[in-house]
C-alpha cells in the first residue's frame, strides 16, 4: 500500500499576494466584486492544497529549481499558474501568472 505523501507548510509570498490583489481588481472591473472574491478565493484554496497536491505539481522547464500547478476553473478556459518552490518541508509560493502570459519565459529571465 502506497504510504501518502508527508503534509507540507504552505506559505504565500508577498509577491503573490500581490499578485491575487492585482488579479482581484482585473475580475472587479471585468466582471464584478463579488466574481472577483469567489475567484481569488478558489486561487488560494488550491494555493493552500499544495500541503498535499505538491506530488502532482510539474517541473518549470525554464527553472528546474522551481514547480507549478495550472489552477482553472473550467477545464477548458483560461485560469492561472501557481510558481512555487519547496524547501525544507514548506512550499512557499511564489507568483501566480495568467494562463495566457509567457510565464516560462518571465521565469527563464529571473521574473518571478
Amino acid at each position: 500500500m502506497a504510504r501518502k505523501p508527508p503534509k507540507l507548510k504552505v506559505e504565500i509570498s508577498p509577491r503573490a499576494l500581490n499578485a491575487i490583489d492585482e488579479i482581484w481588481e482585473w475580475n472587479a472591473r471585468r466582471y464584478d466584486a463579488e466574481h472577483a472574491e469567489n475567484y481569488v478565493n478558489f486561487l488560494k484554496k488550491q494555493a493552500r492544497g499544495l500541503a498535499t497536491t505538491y506530488v502532482t505539481a510539474k517541473t518549470v522547464s525554464t527553472a528546474a529549481e522551481l514547480q507549478y500547478i495550472t489552477i482553472r476553473r473550467n477545464p477548458r478556459g483560461h485560469g492561472h499558474v501557481a510558481i512555487f518552490e519547496i524547501v525544507d518541508n514548506k512550499v512557499t509560493v511564489l507568483n501566480f501568472y495568467h494562463t495566457s502570459q509567457d510565464w516560462q519565459g518571465k521565469l527563464a529571465r529571473g521574473e518571478w
